[in-house]
């Protein structure tokens, strides 16, 4: 098994919601101290924090051509995320940043969720993601099929 981020920056990491919020938070360029528990000892790690290149795949979905929103968006599952992540399967979307209040917010999605499929078809990577979304009309529910953990849930929204 892999190292367990324990702090970040000198700020607690409580569980793999905060750890996204904390790293986002944090301005590029700034070195920061990550603290893990590896093998069972503590280990301090020395990181820069470097600006995400923009084609590392990130695609907001939902904005004005997409029926106002769904308050997600998503990114390709590169080799390294699925590594990092600990899943083989690259096929599908993960969820990098969920809106509060959003129709995502509110049905449910979280941030680190990986979509596989929707509306009961298969999803390779964000661009056949916002094929699909685009697919559906405006006050339709969407079924997305996702991996949570080690565990798969179905979760509704409305396009609204």
């Amino acid at each position: 098994s892999g190292d367990v981020i324990v702090s970040f920056d000198g700020k607690e990491v409580k569980d793999e919601h905060d750890l996204p919020q904390i790293v986002a938070s944090t301005k590029p360029g700034k070195r920061v101290t990550v603290v893990v528990i590896r093998d069972g000892k503590e280990e301090k790690i020395p990181v820069s924090i470097a600006e995400m290149e923009p084609e590392a795949g990130l695609r907001r979905a939902g904005g004005p051509d997409l029926s106002k929103g769904l308050g997600l968006t998503v990114q390709n599952i590169t080799p390294e995320i699925a590594r990092h992540m600990d899943v083989e399967n690259q096929q599908g979307v993960l969820v990098s940043a969920v809106e509060s209040g959003s129709p995502a917010g509110d049905a449910g999605f979280r941030e680190g969720d990986i979509i596989r499929a929707i509306n009961r078809v298969s999803v390779e990577d964000a661009k056949e993601f916002e094929t699909q979304i685009k697919k559906v009309k405006e006050d339709k529910t969407i079924l997305f099929l996702v991996e949570r953990g080690e565990g798969r849930v179905f979760l509704a929204v409305k396009n609204r």
